[in-house]
């Protein structure tokens, strides 16, 4: 009896918890892993999620995140420009609108995806803030950079579920 009440309180605290969690205004932008070993990706019908992409040639993809900053950003370029090297920069939309000079024309032949306009953990916010967060840093990108940005880059972290 005591087991069977101990489940029942337990499955209520997790069915009050996960109301929370889950609902018409939390997108599916949240933690986890991506072994090799898993599917290639992840589709809902309109978000696609791409864990990796199978190759028979030998490929590195270099990726930068929460950038452009001052003091890193010109000696990455730098040093790729010097090896020819192409990479993904994932730019914090109000980063890049302070720090737009450092790369004037300097992402031209680089892929620049969306990394938030202020590099806030979208799986803690509503619809509406998570729409403005990628649609702020979605517009610095297309006049600073002058293309649209087709990737995204949530923030980081191993959370396996709500904090």
């Amino acid at each position: 009896m005591l087991a069977a009440g101990g489940v029942g309180a337990t499955a209520a605290v997790v069915g009050m918890r996960a109301k929370s969690w889950f609902g018409p205004d939390r997108l599916p932008i949240d933690g986890g892993y991506a072994p090799a070993g898993n599917e290639l990706g992840w589709h809902n019908g309109t978000v696609r999620t791409v864990w990796h992409v199978n190759t028979s040639r030998p490929l590195v993809a270099l990726t930068f995140d929460d950038g452009p900053e001052p003091d890193w950003t010109p000696r990455v370029l730098d040093a790729l420009d010097e090896l020819g090297a192409k990479a993904t920069f994932f730019v914090v939309g109000e980063r890049l609108v302070k720090n737009a000079g450092l790369v004037k024309g300097r992402y031209a032949r680089h892929e620049v995806g969306n990394h938030t306009w202020a590099h806030k953990d979208l799986a803690q916010r509503d619809e509406r803030k998570v729409r403005e967060q990628l649609r702020r840093c979605h517009d610095a990108i297309t006049e600073h950079v002058g293309r649209v940005p087709t990737l995204l880059r949530r923030r980081g972290g191993t959370s396996a579920g709500p904090r």
